[in-house]
């Protein structure tokens, strides 16, 4: 019977030509390989806790309607900072907090996945962004979006973002259609949850709790707080749980490998204090948060704010020789959301060019958007 052994060696190449030099197969330390099906995975993996994530339920057995993003092999013409001057011009999650625009004309757009995007356009929606495979040391591959999303919002060489919109509109408008209002008046354009219903009618029936099919339902009117739960607080319950630091350290193997198993909640407390961490992790990454306001950082020299080299340094990030970013704390320019670090990749972005008044007052909200994130997530482990 064949065996697979393993062995790591991390180092300067000189350092890993002098150990290749002085063993040989015999000499070296291996470690021995137990490969399981369905994966035969060569490198070791710590699946013990497998039968307990398992009982967890998938994020794409929950919203089965789900489409990989837009891809517009066009992004120098349709994406833009600035709104178009044309119907077609919705707001569009670029990368992580990066919001700009795109002119979704269908015409001018490689891949619009319009069958599933077309219930986030001028609809009241949100969705959640995620990836299915990811080749990162770490997991952080979520956001979210009220909005058309692009297919590398977030990054892993091994695919591209996979979103999953949280209602879905059943009168929404033909490709020939323009889409002046293509959602209409929500009690004219009904709208149901992408929500598989087997799995909600666990949680109520776990929870002895009602589910409301629509956050804006006026049947919520008559009924007292925490007896009922809604699509929202599902979409908020599972994002809070996605920025747990200890969900994603305890089951980091899965989470490499496949779309992320949502343990179910084991009590209303539970369900109702993470959907409220939740939504304030929603609207940070929404940009829409009152906690934005706080500006903690500032911008002291005034010039032509070209970006040139972006360089970290003692606090403060430069975007040329002579103007920068003060007082930004690590933590924020470190962060990572997907594959990117989102106050480098913004920069990065821009290079070349000079940012705007609003450009620059957007990189600050970032900043505190990440520090909110990171106090959040430290609440939540």
């Amino acid at each position: 019977m064949s065996q697979v052994f393993y062995y790591d060696l991390y180092g300067e190449r000189e350092d890993k030509y002098t150990f290749l030099l002085e063993n040989d197969i015999t000499t070296v330390n291996w470690q021995k390989l137990k490969p399981t099906e369905p994966n035969n995975y060569f490198v070791p993996k710590d699946f013990s806790n497998a039968e307990e994530y398992e009982k967890g339920f998938k994020i794409d057995e929950l919203m089965e309607v789900m489409t990989t993003g837009i891809v517009t092999s066009n992004d120098g013409v349709v994406v833009s900072n600035e709104s178009f001057s044309t119907e077609n011009s919705f707001p569009y999650f670029y990368r992580p907090l990066d919001i700009k625009y795109i002119d979704y004309d269908l015409k001018k757009i490689e891949r619009p996945r319009y069958e599933v995007m077309k219930n986030m356009i001028l609809c009241d929606n949100y969705g959640i962004a995620t990836m299915r495979q990811i080749t990162s040391t770490e997991w952080t591959h979520i956001t979210i979006a009220s909005s058309l999303v692009d297919n590398r919002q977030l990054f892993s060489a091994e695919g591209t973002t996979k979103f999953f919109p949280l209602y879905l509109y059943q009168d929404s408008p033909e490709k020939s259609l323009d889409f002046s209002n293509p959602c209409g008046n929500i009690s004219n354009n009904p709208r149901s949850p992408n929500l598989n219903q087997q799995i909600i009618n666990q949680i109520a029936e776990a929870l002895q709790i009602k589910f409301v099919a629509d956050h804006e339902s006026q049947e919520i009117d008559n009924l007292d707080e925490q007896t009922y739960f809604t699509p929202l607080t599902v979409l908020d319950y599972i994002y809070a749980v996605l920025h747990k630091p200890s969900y994603r350290s305890t089951y980091k193997e899965f989470l490499k490998i496949d779309f992320p198993r949502i343990p179910y909640p084991t009590s209303k407390e539970e369900l109702f204090y993470l959907a409220k961490k939740g939504e304030s992790l929603r609207k940070l990454h929404l940009m829409k948060s009152s906690e934005l306001s706080n500006i903690v950082t500032k911008y002291p020299i005034a010039g032509e704010n070209l970006v040139e080299k972006i360089e970290y340094k003692n606090g403060n990030v430069y975007i040329n020789k002579d103007q920068y970013f003060e007082a930004v704390p690590e933590v924020a320019w470190n962060f990572y959301i997907g594959g990117y670090q989102p106050l480098q990749k913004y920069l990065k972005d821009r290079k070349g060019k000079n940012l705007s008044a609003q450009e620059i007052m957007h990189y600050q909200r970032i900043v505190v958007a990440l520090l909110e994130t990171a106090k959040i997530m430290e609440e939540l482990n």
